[in-house]
């Protein structure tokens, strides 16, 4: 019989599983395991986008507030003489002319920037600093304001990295609770639930196989164990049917058994009695022996024998000499004077003929239980009024030895 779920030998668990254990007991492994996995992907896959998505647009922002600051510096040049070209304004670094062009300024867009009704000022920074572009009428010159700030954009790494841990932090405590009262009770419990009633159903133990109704989770788990508890009471009903069946089927069986066995009872009795009809049918023709030829020259050559000396009275001699005579007219004997009468070749064909009927004959008699001497007494005339299909049922049954 297989082993019960609680009989199956385990081995000794470490302290790290015991530990485990304590915290989430009875907990599936292999989920577990896809779980670490989901989760250390969802973290990978948060960091990329806060990566991708917040960092840039938190540098867009620092961007922006360099690209204000340039504009202000620019808007400053007016309280400088015209004769001053300032190197900075404040944190603003200026380039002027050859200096500026120094930042990728094209000869189009500088002239472009010397029009009277130009576009004021041109951005021609990169996403690493900002670089206003302007025409300077007063001082008859083009200035480049460039401006980078390490304090913003250390503020933007430090963001990045408050929200990133932030967000880390948060996910690993939900993730925690999920995985300390959500998910053992919520899912692992049910599943182990599912396995050890499965285990019973695989063990026999009709009394553990069906879940509790008051251990089901009013979830999708919960319609699975239901659907589950429906297939096994399904599957039981199904076998008690088939139980039944196969002892009725047992019961027609052994009925039909008995009849087969009655029936060849029957068999047997009816065989019994054609053979005792065929055997008073054929005996009923004993008396026409002595009519035969064959008989009636017998029965001349024995009264010879008993009186050699005294010889026989006339019309015993014609009677044997018209029997051959008879014989003769058939063909199946050959006489010549002086000498023996013998067989033709149809005379032979017969004799071995009327010898095969009389050994069938024999051997059936014999066969039904009837002595040797009586046997061969009752063939002698019996073989001659047996039609064919009898002789061939008399020697299946010979062959058969009476059964």
């Amino acid at each position: 019989m297989p082993a019960t779920p609680e009989q199956i030998p385990r081995r000794p668990a470490t302290k790290a599983q015991a530990a485990t254990r304590i915290l989430l007991p009875q907990t599936p492994w292999r989920i577990r395991r896809k779980m670490v996995v989901l989760h250390t992907a969802f973290s990978i896959g948060l960091a990329v986008l806060l990566l991708v998505v917040v960092r840039p647009a938190a540098l867009r922002v620092v961007l922006a507030g360099e690209r204000e600051q340039c504009r202000t510096a620019l808007a400053a040049l007016d309280q400088f003489p015209a004769s001053v070209r300032p190197e900075s304004v404040g944190p603003v670094k200026l380039l002027w002319d050859e200096e500026a062009a120094s930042i990728d300024l094209s000869e189009s867009l500088v002239a472009t920037l010397r029009e009277p009704r130009g576009p004021g000022t041109v951005n021609v920074g990169t996403p690493a600093y900002a670089a206003i572009a302007a025409y300077d009428a007063r001082r008859d010159a083009i200035v480049a304001a460039t401006y980078r700030s390490p304090d913003g954009r250390a503020g933007v790494r430090r963001l990045y990295i408050f929200l990133g841990v932030s967000l880390l932090l948060a996910y690993a405590a939900i993730a925690t609770i999920l995985e300390l009262f959500i998910l053992p009770q919520q899912v692992y419990a049910p599943i182990r639930r599912l396995l050890l009633a499965d285990k019973a159903v695989q063990a026999g133990d009709r009394e553990r196989e069906v879940i509790p109704p008051e251990l089901m989770p009013s979830d999708e788990l919960g319609e699975i164990m239901r659907s589950r508890n429906e297939s096994v009471l399904k599957l039981r009903e199904q076998e008690r049917a088939l139980a039944e069946a196969l002892d009725q089927l047992e019961v027609v069986a052994s009925d039909l058994k008995r009849k087969n066995h009655l029936l060849e009872t029957v068999e047997r009795n009816m065989a019994d009695q054609d053979r005792l009809v065929s055997l008073g049918m054929m005996s009923a023709g004993l008396a026409h022996e002595m009519n035969t030829p064959l008989a009636v020259l017998k029965g001349v050559a024995e009264e010879i024998a008993r009186a050699p000396r005294g010889g026989i009275e006339p019309a015993r001699a014609q009677l044997m000499l018209r029997v051959v005579k008879r014989l003769e007219r058939d063909g199946l004997v050959t006489t010549e004077p002086y000498r023996p009468v013998e067989l033709t070749a149809a005379g032979r064909r017969l004799a071995r003929a009327c010898r095969e009927r009389h050994e069938i004959v024999y051997r059936f008699l014999l066969a039904i239980g009837v002595d040797e001497q009586t046997a061969a007494f009752d063939s002698e005339g019996i073989e001659h009024h047996v039609s064919r299909a009898t002789l061939e049922r008399f020697r299946a049954i010979a062959d058969r030895g009476g059964a």
